[in-house]
């Protein structure tokens, strides 16, 4: 698995937000959910969205390029074609 970010900010072309997990971490070292939700606090002191064990999570995963999964937690697989959405 790579070390570098999911989606590199200055290279990809993305709709994701700044504070998205995929801009920090790899794929597969964060869970995507549809949505905001109970599971994925938000924490003020970094901006960040967590589950109750501490997994960074995108919620919007239309934006990141990959399907809701549990991929940190669970070990959800990641899908064959990896990539970031495009920008629109």
């Amino acid at each position: 698995m790579s070390s570098e970010p999911f989606i590199d900010d200055e290279r990809d072309e993305h709709d994701c937000c700044w504070i998205c997990p995929a801009l920090r971490w790899p794929a597969g070292e964060f869970d995507v959910f549809e949505r905001p939700s109970a599971e994925s606090k938000f924490n003020p002191a970094d901006g960040f969205r967590y589950t109750s064990e501490g997994v960074p999570v995108c919620v919007h995963a239309e934006r990141v390029g990959l399907p809701p999964g549990r991929y940190r937690t669970e070990g959800t697989p990641l899908p064959d074609e990896v990539r970031p959405s495009p920008r629109t």
